[in-house]
């Protein structure tokens, strides 16, 4: 039988994982496993999060792109006239009734090809506020 202060011992180094490590070098060793396993834990935690993350992230932004795309036209005509030292330009609607269209251009506007005053384009654009067309695309015909 064990006395009461023998179970006490028995507990208490239970409790702090210290029951069959009398050493004190053996606790330091198991002390520094128990850091890297918590460590290692962690670790993998936080990169099986990131992923998740990440890809929620993608469909919230593709999500986010789709209707901009739904509402995306193209116009075929002449350019007539390039104005706002170059950020609009007016373009005479080729087919149909003659019709001319204002378009303002922005840093995200892509340009294929050789564009000026009488150039053949097909344009690729969006209707915005204020009745105004943000080009998209501008690309040469022929």
């Amino acid at each position: 039988m064990m006395t009461l202060k023998a179970q006490a011992l028995v507990v208490s180094r239970l409790a702090s994982g210290m029951l069959y490590n009398r050493d004190p070098a053996d606790n330091e060793e198991v002390h520094m496993m128990r850091k890297f396993l918590l460590g290692a834990a962690v670790a993998g935690l936080l990169l099986t999060a990131a992923p998740v993350r990440t890809h929620a992230a993608a469909q919230r932004s593709s999500q986010e792109q789709q209707p901009a795309q739904a509402d995306t036209k193209t116009v075929t005509g002449k350019i007539t006239a390039v104005g706002n030292g170059g950020h609009s330009f007016t373009l005479e609607v080729t087919g149909g009734a003659k019709q001319t269209m204002q378009f303002m251009l922005d840093k995200n506007a892509k340009v294929q090809g050789k564009v000026g005053v009488g150039s053949d384009v097909t344009v690729e654009y969006q209707p915005v506020e204020g009745g105004q067309n943000l080009a998209l695309t501008i690309a040469a015909q022929g």
